[in-house]
């Protein structure tokens, strides 16, 4: 929006080609404007949208955190079970929910 002078056909509108940059750039312009509309003081729920996204953070954090751990402590484990066991084991990793830790089956 900032780039536009009033012709389209000379309109440098600094995106990359289309693709997956393109696709960051765009969604990156989408976080900004958001942002600034849902904060503005004029945003009659103001208020209650900055609360939940505060929680989101909060949320977010402590989730990250716990798949941090999760994450540090699984590879502990796998260095101490690889100098135990001489014989490979494979294993298949299962997504139940996206939002979920992964579910680990040995074969």
């Amino acid at each position: 929006m900032e780039t536009y002078k009033g012709h389209t056909k000379s309109w440098e509108t600094g995106f990359h080609e289309e693709g997956r940059s393109q696709d960051n750039q765009i969604c990156r312009l989408r976080v900004k404007y958001n942002n600034a509309i849902l904060s503005s003081n004029l945003n009659e729920k103001k208020d209650g949208v900055v609360t939940q996204a505060k929680q989101l953070f909060n949320e977010a954090t402590q989730k990250k955190l716990m798949n941090f751990i999760v994450q540090a402590s699984a590879s502990r484990n796998k260095g101490s079970n690889m100098t135990s066991n001489s014989a490979k084991k494979k294993t298949v990793t299962f997504a139940t929910n996206l939002a979920r830790n992964f579910d680990k089956a040995e074969a």
